[in-house]
């Protein structure tokens, strides 16, 4: 009997070793097949990065830095790759005349001196639907803190934009639901827009299809639209209101700006990139497209005549310097002042309240000092 317990027992402990040993040998498989999968999946996540990107900066900058990124997307001729070159590469509106065709994506990476504007990368994407449909993925759409759909303007009726549109905000919105976007009409200087009303049916044709499909399938987006050219301040607006929804300090810097603009009986308020023209932040108070016009004008004439007579002086460098005051046969004056590094204060104050402008240079200096504390400390 006793042997016979111990047999038992034996074939017990036996079957449960053999069970132990097949237990452990199924999850050994399980977990090299978990790493063959996991590994898979991070070589197709690479080679679709590399397809797109074959740059290795730009893959770098994709899987590396922790960097707001801009994505530019849209049709082959719509503009985006000329946005880019005239906003930061310098490049006159009517030099991108002879831009070739986006072949690849490519990542420009805008470095500011000044922690105002965080230092950010704008992707450029070719137009193949290849890649804005079958290779933007995770990956890359992760990465993306705000995504701008180009159309071009003269494509009327657009079916084709907007079907890629809706694809792009579908797919980018189920990967991030916090990516911002926005949607340039874009070349709206041609004669078809020159027309009353025309612009205005052109966006609302596009805003009442985008938006029936977002309210379909229940995505809560929140789309900005913008009329864009590269041959007049338009872009430098809307690109603005880009760049500061990726700033942490656009509403610090808002709220600044109107306590400035109260105190010192200023007609608007602007802190301003030197290089792209573009407003990092405004007071509250109404936009006023002519007076950012005219502020962008001349930063314009500044940057110019720097590159002049100073053509290796750094504007951001030597921003210390930087002010200047123009008077305008509207009853106004323009003033800038530098703020820090490339950022500066571009205002416009009327003629009745110059007279004040010891207690304007004080409040400035206030500013300055309030930006320090808030902003530029570590």
């Amino acid at each position: 009997m006793i042997s016979d317990t111990l047999r038992n027992n034996d074939l017990n402990l036996n079957a449960e070793s053999d069970k132990t040993a097949l237990t452990t040998g199924n999850s050994n498989h399980l977990l090299l097949g978990s790493q063959i999968l996991e590994k898979n999946n991070s070589n197709l996540v690479e080679s679709s990065i590399c397809k797109i990107f074959p740059e290795e900066a730009d893959r770098k900058i994709i899987l590396e830095n922790d960097i707001p990124l801009i994505m530019l997307c849209g049709l082959g001729s719509s503009g985006k790759t000329s946005i880019i070159k005239v906003l930061y590469d310098k490049v006159s509106p009517h030099e991108t005349v002879s831009l070739y065709p986006t072949q690849s994506g490519s990542i420009t990476l805008i470095k500011n001196e000044s922690k105002i504007l965080p230092c950010f990368g704008i992707i450029d994407l070719p137009g193949t639907a290849q890649i804005q449909d079958s290779l933007l993925g995770e990956d890359i759409f992760s990465k993306v803190s705000s995504l701008i759909f180009v159309i071009d303007s003269q494509n009327y009726p657009y079916n084709t934009e907007i079907l890629r549109a809706k694809r792009l905000f579908q797919n980018a919105i189920q990967v991030k639901p916090g990516i911002t976007f926005e949607v340039f009409l874009h070349k709206t200087d041609n004669e078809t827009f020159s027309l009353d009303g025309a612009h205005l049916e052109s966006q609302r044709d596009i805003h009442e299809k985008i938006s029936s499909f977002i309210f379909q399938h229940g995505f809560g987006i929140d789309i900005r639209y913008h009329f864009t050219s590269i041959y007049n301040d338009s872009l430098l607006e809307a690109f603005s209101k880009v760049t500061q929804k990726i700033s942490p300090f656009t509403q610090i810097l808002e709220k600044l700006l109107d306590v400035l603009v109260i105190s010192s009986s200023l007609e608007k308020a602007f802190l301003m990139d030197i290089y792209s023209r573009t407003f990092v932040a405004s007071d509250s108070s109404l936009f006023d497209p002519i007076g950012f016009e005219l502020c962008a004008d001349i930063l314009n004439v500044i940057s110019e005549i720097n590159e002049i007579y100073a053509p290796n002086c750094s504007l951001s460098r030597n921003s210390s310097g930087i002010s200047c005051s123009i008077n305008l046969d509207s009853g106004h004056l323009l003033h800038i002042q530098s703020i820090d590094h490339n950022i500066v204060l571009a205002c416009v104050i009327r003629n009745e309240h110059v007279k004040n402008a010891s207690l304007i240079n004080i409040n400035i200096d206030i500013l300055k000092q309030t930006l320090i504390q808030k902003v530029l400390s570590p």
